[in-house]
């Protein structure tokens, strides 16, 4: 029982680790774009 609880919270901490690369990413993104305006 524990250990599904632990490849939970490492499944749950990989997803939001890549939602927020994602984001980083995105805001890179918007940060170029900007400039070449």
């Amino acid at each position: 029982m524990m250990r599904n609880d632990t490849i939970n919270v490492n499944y749950i901490m990989n997803i939001l680790r890549q939602i927020d690369l994602e984001d980083k990413a995105e805001q890179r993104r918007n940060q170029e774009q900007i400039r070449r305006i």
